[in-house]
């Protein structure tokens, strides 16, 4: 059995660490029981979107899936789109006052204590209900008190980390007495899954061993290569020859979008076919449209606030270039959506970025707050469509390698393995053993064609 290709009829594990040569099955008597906490649509972010994507794949597996999710108080009394779509699976919301999209800062104890109490009431309230085999743990500022609950009703805890470790231990986090409490109750945990295999190396240098790396996916089925949408770009009030540059995020300060903004002056200048497309919205947007007004570059831009998820591909397929100049990602989904859809990612230079790219292969890097590199890259891929079309050939053919069917399936293999294991905490050589078995081939691919002590960034471009 493949360990990418898991049947849904047949619950046999893969012990970790056995090679090829030496497999052993274990039986599960029953399917997988699992309760997930944590965010999901309409929750604007990725790390909803990721797990709306996950829970579906374990349900169409035939695992009892529940979850325990936020939902914002202007929208408590709607009908609930992601719970209407997916009977399967049993969803139970709690009232917040907002979505948080941005859980790096410990400013708000308020929010943070309410929604604390309300998730522990929630899990005590359905582990009674009914049993879980584990407790999946949607992000890391979810992970206030569940463990004590889950063991107390004889449920392992797993917990998703999706970014705000590397923000504790990079000293960024706005409370470092609050984060080192985090990392304490993170550590606790019967295994820690991190979606990026530098934060899962992080993770572990700060004393986080029980932690395995499984690198975000997509559906390259759903982000494909497509003809630009002509109605969109109606609606846009775009030309159908014109160079389109888009940015997606949440437009928070970590984004950096007001690089953008800066880099796009310059463009225009030399290229005034270019034109900007902000998709998303959060706390920066009002600042770059400003920004964009006093440079005189407002009617090159089109901000159209946040869009549905089953909308993206659309707008992928009208960009020729997605630029994410970003401080720090764990691992944005916008990354592997611009490559399967065949478009070129122009992204800092971040671990999370150097995961995704190979420099002038499957995308373009450039340093952390350089816009005048920024800038030249952009105007590079502007004036060359083979460059454009080679690059985005090459990173739809790289995004396969992180098809979201096999990432689904290697989360089952994980948990399936904890819950055999559970007599018996998982130690930090298991967790290494299923670190390695949970790569893709694509990071081997990658580490194979770069240089020894050479960075990804450094490499020269490959001209078609």
């Amino acid at each position: 059995m493949s360990l990418l290709t898991l049947c849904p009829r047949d619950f046999a594990v893969l012990m970790p660490g056995v090679s090829d040569t030496g497999r052993r099955s274990v039986a599960v008597a029953q399917p997988p029981r699992v309760l997930y906490v944590g965010t999901l649509p309409p929750h604007q972010g990725g790390s909803s979107i990721q797990a709306a994507r996950l829970l579906r794949g374990l349900s169409r597996m035939r695992w009892s899936v529940r979850a325990i999710a936020p939902i914002a108080a202007q929208r408590a009394a709607e009908d609930d789109p992601f719970a209407i779509a997916n009977p399967e699976i049993a969803v139970t919301r709690f009232s917040v006052p907002h979505d948080d999209t941005n859980p790096y800062d410990a400013s708000d104890s308020s929010y943070r204590e309410l929604q604390t109490a309300s998730i522990r009431r929630e899990v005590t309230a359905a582990l009674a209900r009914a049993p879980a085999d584990i407790v999946l743990i949607g992000r890391e500022s979810f992970a206030w008190g569940i463990r004590p609950i889950a063991r107390a009703h004889g449920a392992l805890t797993a917990q998703l980390l999706q970014g705000l470790i590397l923000a504790i231990a990079q000293g960024s986090y706005r409370s470092p007495e609050l984060g080192a409490r985090l990392v304490a109750e993170i550590r606790g945990s019967d295994l820690v899954i991190a979606v990026a295999d530098h934060a899962a190396a992080t993770a572990r240098a700060i004393g986080i061993d029980r932690c395995i790396s499984i690198p975000n996916a997509v559906d390259t089925t759903e982000f494909r290569p497509r003809a630009r949408n002509t109605s969109l770009l109606q609606r846009l009030g775009l030309d159908h020859d014109c160079l389109v540059v888009m940015h997606a995020s949440n437009l928070k300060a970590v984004k950096r979008p007001l690089d953008i903004v800066e880099s796009a002056q310059r463009g225009l200048s030399e290229l005034p076919a270019l034109r900007y497309l902000i998709v998303g919205d959060g706390p920066e947007r009002q600042a770059m449209e400003e920004a964009c007004r006093s440079r005189g570059i407002a009617d090159r831009f089109r901000f159209v606030g946040w869009v549905e998820h089953s909308a993206m591909p659309a707008y992928y397929g009208i960009a020729d270039v997605v630029v994410m100049p970003s401080t720090t990602e764990c691992f944005a989904l916008a990354y592997l959506e611009t490559q399967a859809s065949g478009r070129v990612l122009l992204a800092s230079d971040v671990p999370a970025a150097r995961e995704a790219v190979e420099n002038g292969h499957t995308g373009l890097l450039f340093p952390v707050g350089d816009v005048a590199d920024l800038s030249a890259k952009t105007l590079l891929l502007a004036r060359d469509a083979q460059l454009r079309a080679r690059i985005g050939r090459n990173a739809r053919t790289a995004s396969q390698a992180r098809e979201l069917s096999q990432s689904v399936g290697i989360y089952a293999r994980a948990l399936q393995d904890l819950i055999i294991e559970r007599r018996r905490p998982v130690t930090l050589s298991a967790a290494r053993a299923l670190r390695m078995s949970a790569k893709f081939t694509a990071s081997g691919a990658r580490a194979a064609r770069t240089p020894p002590g050479a960075s990804p960034a450094a490499r020269p471009l490959k001209r078609p």
